[in-house]
Order: C-alpha cells, then sequence, then structure tokens
C-alpha cells in the first residue's frame, strides 16, 4: 500500500489531474523519478571540487603576503601535466627553494568569502618528488583566515612521503569542545566554530621544519598539489 499525503491545495489538485489523465501507477512512478532526480542534483552539488581540468589556476595564487616574508620559499605557481592525480589532465605545480637549515615553507591560497558551516572537511592530495630528499622535514597542513582575519591553523600537520600523493584533509564540522584537537590560535575568542560562516581565506601551506642543529639537505624544486575538495 502507498500513500501520498500532500497539504497543498494546489499540489493536491494538480495530483488528481495526473492521476486521471495517466493512471495511478504512472503518478507514483513520476514522483519516485522526480525524488531521485533531485537526490542526484543535491549530490552534484554537495563539494568543491578544484581538479584544473580546465586549464585554469580557478583563482589559486601565492600568496602577496607570502613574498615580503624570508622564510616563504614558493616563488612560482603553474598548471603542469607532469604529475596529476588519479589520472587527471592536469595539477597545480608550486616551485619552491627550501635551503634545508632552517623553518620555512611555501603556500598556495584561494579568497573565497565563504559559510562553511555544513561542511564536512577540507581535501587536497599533495605529491613529493622522489628527487626532493628532505624526509622526516617536509609536511603540510591547511589554514583558515576568518572572522576579523583571523589566523587559524590545522593542529596536526601531515607528513609528505618522496614518489607518492599524500592526502591532507583538515575538519570543519567540529563544535565548541572538540574544535581545539583539530584547530589552533592562542586567543580562544578566535577559534573556528564562531567564525567558520566567515572563511576569507583557504591556505595549503608546506613546511619545512628544520633549524640549524636539526638540518636537511635543500631542495629547489615543485610539489604537487592537486584534487582540492570542500566537502559537505
Amino acid at each position: 500500500m502507498c500513500r501520498i499525503i500532500v497539504h497543498d491545495a494546489d499540489v493536491v489538485n494538480q495530483y488528481e489531474i495526473l492521476r486521471r489523465v495517466i493512471g495511478m501507477k504512472k503518478v507514483i512512478a513520476l514522483i519516485v523519478f522526480a525524488i531521485l532526480v533531485s537526490s542526484f542534483s543535491s549530490n552534484l552539488y554537495a563539494r568543491t571540487v578544484f581538479d584544473f581540468e580546465d586549464q585554469e589556476l580557478n583563482g589559486w595564487e601565492i600568496p602577496d603576503w607570502a613574498v615580503e616574508q624570508q622564510d616563504q620559499v614558493g616563488y612560482e605557481l603553474a598548471l603542469s601535466d607532469e604529475k596529476t592525480f588519479n589520472k587527471s589532465a592536469y595539477s597545480l605545480e608550486l616551485m619552491c627553494n627550501y635551503p634545508g637549515d632552517a623553518w620555512a615553507s611555501a603556500a598556495v591560497e584561494y579568497d573565497l568569502n565563504i559559510d562553511f558551516n555544513g561542511y564536512k572537511d577540507i581535501s587536497c592530495e599533495i605529491f613529493l618528488p622522489k628527487k626532493a630528499r628532505a624526509d622526516g622535514f617536509l609536511e603540510a597542513r591547511i589554514i583558515l583566515v576568518a572572522g576579523p582575519w583571523w589566523w587559524i591553523e590545522q593542529r596536526e600537520s601531515t607528513p609528505l612521503k618522496r614518489g607518492k600523493w599524500t592526502k591532507l584533509e583538515a575538519k570543519l564540522d567540529v563544535t565548541a569542545a572538540n574544535q581545539r584537537s583539530y584547530w589552533k590560535r592562542k586567543d580562544k575568542n578566535g577559534m573556528l566554530v564562531a567564525h567558520r560562516d566567515q572563511v576569507k581565506k583557504v591556505i595549503i601551506r608546506i613546511e619545512y621544519n628544520a633549524n640549524e642543529k636539526h638540518a636537511g639537505p635543500k631542495y629547489n624544486g615543485p610539489i604537487y598539489i592537486d584534487d582540492i575538495k570542500f566537502n559537505k
């Protein structure tokens, strides 16, 4: 037995006309089809994906502020087909020049002004070439600039592996009670939950964690970023 309950008078009238013209079974089939199409459409827009297949940077860039800082060593960003994730055509190629004997990072950012309430996470894939002999030094994390330009960093970084794609993920569906397990900021009033609806920038930062006493090899070359997703 199937019951269809509607409350709007116009909808009831339209339903009765359809039932009389084409029959009850066909009406039910049309309704089920409409539900499936609606579900598919909502899933289609359940996330934002940057896969660079349109041969555009799509707003990703090396930040202006990074150019002015000595410890920021990303110097060129372009599309590349040299190394791509999951057989896609293009990825981001970030050229970096790590000195090896000091902390340094290379970053790309996206200006978006988005409400991240209802989103599950941010993720991307990062490829470190084999020639980057910096095992144990290179890591990546996601940073958000939100609210009144507050800098909110992902608490845990993800180590990168030479010659492999590494998935970087940052959790967005946090609560006021657990957000400090995933994100960090000195000022407790500037945390993510209070300003998740006012995210101004998403930053992917690749860090070389070294100093004079704990130095590694220099690396001047590319790091590839692909399949960036804002997931609902």
